[in-house]
């Protein structure tokens, strides 16, 4: 972002779109607007289910637990990176864009998405690690997250996320070499250590904490009852939220080195998505403290307007009448 600001006329050079006219840039674009309204109706149901989670996170009843402080900071950068990777990107594809159609927008998404996405995994790589603490040490899942020290750890994403790296790393991929610019003769890079490193770190850590947690259901399956039910359910949710985190950052870390074909790259644009929204389904189908606290919340907010409306404002008396 400091290059956009602060270095205007090194953003000019690396992202220099002179080369061609708008309507020449829009013809280099190849429209997909089954595809973009695909994307754009995935992102809005995502953002509908997983809204009154995110509201509901936000009673003390469930911040005084550090997982799920941990699960409301995840919900929020998951909120900011559907918008990224669905409705941004489903506008995109629908009006055929490259990086020099919209440029400032497409730059702006990248920098949001790509640090939003790194957020992401590091929150759910520290959500494996509490839970996995919990179970196995929770003397010591105390003294590391009780309280206001959940808080702390959760600085560490957020230093990435203000790092603010760009995920669209070539704005000229796939057009023709003249068309990008060089420096002495030699095409810059537009490469990213941190995207594959962190792509690679979260698969690894993600599967080692999930094999761990998985060890713990299987064996608990024989004697399910009371806390330890409660304790096994809770953990079949965190695998699969981090599943999905886990399977996104794998296709994203191949592409990264390998070619990668059409079908593979639409696959992981699904996944990326899937993995940001697919949460608020975890909650609705195996969290049920979460799904009847949320449903208590905004039922109940509905009959209390279905209450107030009923209130005859002819007589002056009932305004001072409580109708909860």
């Amino acid at each position: 972002m400091d290059l956009f600001f602060l270095q205007p006329d090194q953003y000019a050079f690396l992202y220099n779109c002179s080369a061609l006219s708008l309507e020449q840039w829009y013809e280099s674009g190849y429209a997909r607007p089954i595809m973009g309204i695909t994307c754009i109706c995935i992102g809005i149901v995502l953002q509908v289910v997983y809204l009154p989670f995110i509201i509901t996170m936000l009673q003390p009843a469930f911040l005084h637990l550090s997982s799920y402080k941990l699960m409301l900071f995840l919900g929020l950068l998951d909120f900011v990176t559907i918008i990224c990777s669905s409705l941004v990107s489903g506008y995109l594809l629908f009006m055929g864009a490259v990086f020099c159609t919209n440029p400032t927008l497409i730059y702006f998404a990248g920098l949001t998405g790509f640090a939003s996405w790194c957020g992401s995994c590091i929150t759910c790589m520290i959500l494996t690690f509490n839970r996995c603490i919990d179970i196995y040490f929770p003397m010591i899942s105390r003294f590391l997250f009780e309280g206001h020290r959940t808080w702390l750890w959760l600085l560490i994403p957020v230093a990435v996320i203000f790092r603010l790296f760009s995920m669209v790393f070539d704005p000229f991929h796939g057009m023709p070499k003249s068309l990008h610019p060089a420096i002495d003769g030699q095409l810059v890079s537009y490469g990213s250590k941190l995207h594959p490193f962190s792509n690679v770190l979260t698969v690894i850590v993600l599967c080692v904490g999930n094999s761990i947690l998985a060890h713990y259901v299987f064996a608990t399956s024989a004697n399910v009852t009371g806390n330890t039910r409660l304790k096994r359910q809770f953990i079949i949710q965190v695998c699969v939220i981090c599943l999905l985190f886990t399977c996104c950052s794998s296709i994203y870390a191949y592409m990264q080195f390998f070619y990668t074909p059409t079908w593979l790259v639409a696959f992981g644009s699904l996944t990326f998505n899937l993995s940001s929204g697919a949460t608020a389904f975890t909650y609705l189908f195996l969290n049920p403290t979460l799904r009847y606290a949320a449903s208590h919340m905004f039922c109940k907010s509905k009959r209390m307007e279905r209450k107030g409306s009923s209130i005859n404002p002819a007589h002056k008396r009932s305004s001072n009448v409580s109708v909860y």
